[in-house]
């Protein structure tokens, strides 16, 4: 329920989805608690028996908030390889090494994201495209749409608009952003 004794946050909401990798038998969790948990699930599955039994190793990366009193996530994290990528309450993008469960980089993206990034390797590299909502900012704030490699952290590009500000619902971008090219007004 996200009431754990070792969280920064009394709150126990999951508002991502999981990630879960069947090959290292692996489910990824970020928690609205300020923390990530990789669970080695040791999943025993006997179809002759039609039984399915676990028995978790529950390792936890647990962070303070780097500005506000905001901690907690509530954007699904995406990964690629060995490194997770979610952001904050705070508006922290945060790279964590999954073999590690340390930090590799960190980025101020501005304000709360609860969209979910995209992720994509073109060839060239890997990217995160991520979009803020205006939260924190309030009624003068922007949303941010930005390109971001996932490697370094660098900022590719970034696009910036104006929005409303409700304080019941915040305003911005509270949904995941579309990858692609070309003009969609016809759609």
């Amino acid at each position: 329920d996200g009431l754990d004794s070792d969280k920064y946050r009394s709150w126990g909401a999951f508002d991502s989805n999981g990630l879960l990798d069947p090959g290292s038998d692996t489910l990824i969790e970020c928690g609205e608690n300020g923390i990530l948990y990789k669970i080695k699930l040791n999943t025993d599955f006997n179809i002759n028996e039609s039984t399915v039994s676990l028995n978790p190793e529950i390792v936890k990366y647990r962070y303070k908030p780097l500005k506000s009193n905001k901690i907690g996530v509530e954007c699904s994290p995406v990964y690629y390889k060995n490194y997770i990528y979610f952001v904050d309450n705070a508006g922290f993008l945060q790279c964590v090494n999954l073999d590690t469960l340390e930090p590799e980089w960190i980025r101020d993206v501005t304000d709360d994201t609860d969209s979910t990034m995209v992720l994509e390797d073109d060839g060239t590299g890997v990217f995160l495209y991520t979009a803020c909502e205006v939260d924190i900012q309030g009624s003068q704030g922007y949303s941010y749409i930005r390109k971001i490699n996932a490697l370094t952290g660098k900022l590719i590009w970034e696009k910036s608009y104006k929005c409303i500000h409700d304080p019941s619902i915040n305003g911005g971008a509270l949904a995941t952003p579309v990858l692609g090219k070309g003009d969609i007004s016809d759609i």
